[in-house]
């Protein structure tokens, strides 16, 4: 078995009941999916903790983030853009902290439960008057 040279920085925690404080201590969150997705569950709850997200161009990612405003969008499968988003963030520290808020406030007015029951009514209510 060939060992990775960061594995003193690799900890393997297991179950774990407190992943959304561990989630909001860091700065960036990073999801790099390299084909299409439902909407990523793991991308709305890092940006609702104020976590400035590097997401894949997917499906499924699509509308979560807006690049360079809410957080940072790189092409599927193209490891030097991920690499380049990443130091980006690591190198500009005060705008990862900016996008994290914008994100926070992107997820609470375009995602929020209330909107989501809103169009759920609105959609069955056009479903009744089309029969």
């Amino acid at each position: 078995m060939v060992q990775s040279p960061f594995a003193s920085h690799i900890h393997l925690t297991g179950w774990r009941k407190d992943v959304l404080s561990i989630l909001g201590s860091c700065s960036v969150f990073v999801l790099p999916s390299i084909d299409g997705e439902a909407t990523t569950k793991s991308v709305i709850e890092a940006m609702s903790m104020g976590v400035a997200p590097i997401i894949t161009d997917i499906f499924g990612n699509k509308g979560l983030v807006v690049h360079q405003e809410s957080g940072l969008v790189v092409p599927p499968q193209d490891p030097q853009a991920l690499a380049d988003a990443i130091y980006f963030y690591y190198t500009h520290t005060e705008l990862s902290g900016d996008h994290g808020i914008a994100a926070k406030r992107h997820i609470e007015r375009e995602f929020h439960i209330d909107r989501t029951v809103r169009e759920t009514k609105a959609m069955f209510h056009s479903l009744l008057e089309k029969k």
